[in-house]
């Protein structure tokens, strides 16, 4: 048991939550699928695991930020790495010129950190807070934005969408609740 264990792990790494999910559920040894599947997703360190990642941005998720706040809603901090000239990083440009940033600065961000709240009985989510930073550590920007949908008049939580990045968020999240 210990070394198929072992052999799962090894053949995991960069792994996100659906290909962990469906190697541990097709494993005839495994007899817990979710401690597999937490075992199997790639570790920055003991608190920032490795949620998915698309063109020029990586999700991280910081397990020990998970918090319950009633039976349905949970929240949690998700740190995303940005790379230049991916696409992961001309929609932050993209997104920050709309809200009067400029492009030059835009181009600076590296790091997004985003404190998400999810509702399981609702299956909605919400992004809580934003602070997104330079190569430096500077901040660029950082808003609520709740506020900023109120403002605008627009629903402050969004359904989670099947095989999305939010779908992705709120199935990690379950790992640890």
């Amino acid at each position: 048991m210990l070394i198929v264990m072992v052999m799962i792990l090894i053949s995991c790494n960069k792994r996100n939550i659906y290909t962990c999910k469906e190697r541990c559920e097709k494993n005839l040894f495994v007899a817990d699928v979710k401690s597999c599947i937490k075992k199997c997703l790639p570790k920055k360190d003991e608190r920032w695991i490795y949620v998915l990642g698309a063109e020029g941005i990586e999700y991280w998720m910081d397990t020990k930020s998970i918090k319950k706040l009633n039976e349905d809603i949970w929240q949690c901090w998700v740190f995303a790495e940005v790379k230049p000239g991916g696409w992961g990083h001309e929609k932050t440009v993209e997104f920050l010129k709309k809200l009067g940033v400029s492009e030059e600065e835009a181009k600076t961000v590296r790091q997004v950190f985003r404190l998400w709240e999810i509702n399981f009985r609702k299956k909605e989510y919400s992004i809580i807070q934003t602070s997104m930073y330079d190569e430096k550590g500077n901040i660029v920007y950082s808003f609520d934005p709740s506020l900023l949908r109120a403002f605008v008049g627009l629903p402050i939580s969004k359904p989670i969408t099947p095989n999305s990045d939010d779908e992705a968020m709120a199935e990690t999240v379950e790992l640890w609740r």
